[in-house]
């Protein structure tokens, strides 16, 4: 019985490839650390941005309207506040709320959430939902 040269090359390629180590080493640290005291920060100001919506079945969601306004679900422009681990971050949906704070207070540089408050009014397989959150802006000296 003869082994095909084929079945014999494609062995010893294996062999030398299972052989071969590749390590990337990374020489940047972890994490960097920014000590930042509140005499750093100029107080700009505060603001409450909020956001109604349904759901229908727990998975179920509709939008209804975005700091008080009817919502258009044909723009979507989303902000991210908070959640570098010290601050809470803001909740699913307030995130599109959030855009408020942008173009409120356009030269601000760190947000801080303050607090949010989540009201539900339960339905029969459904809710409607007011999530509201408060939210202070700081800028840089």
């Amino acid at each position: 019985m003869r082994t095909p040269k084929f079945l014999l090359c494609g062995l010893l390629a294996l062999c030398c490839a299972a052989c071969s180590v590749t390590r990337t080493r990374t020489y940047a640290p972890a994490s960097t650390k920014l000590d930042l005291q509140m005499s750093d920060l100029n107080y700009i100001g505060q603001t409450e941005i909020s956001v109604d919506f349904r759901t229908y079945l727990g998975f179920i969601r509709v939008t209804d309207a975005l700091n008080g306004t009817p919502y258009d679900g044909r723009e979507q422009l989303i902000a991210r506040v908070g959640g570098d681990g010290t601050h809470p971050q803001l909740r699913g949906k307030l995130r599109r709320a959030a855009v408020k704070l942008l173009e409120e207070f356009p030269d601000a540089d760190y947000f801080v959430v303050v607090k949010q408050i989540r009201h539900k009014n339960r339905l029969f397989l459904g809710a409607e939902i007011t999530d509201k959150a408060v939210v202070k802006a700081y800028s840089f000296k």
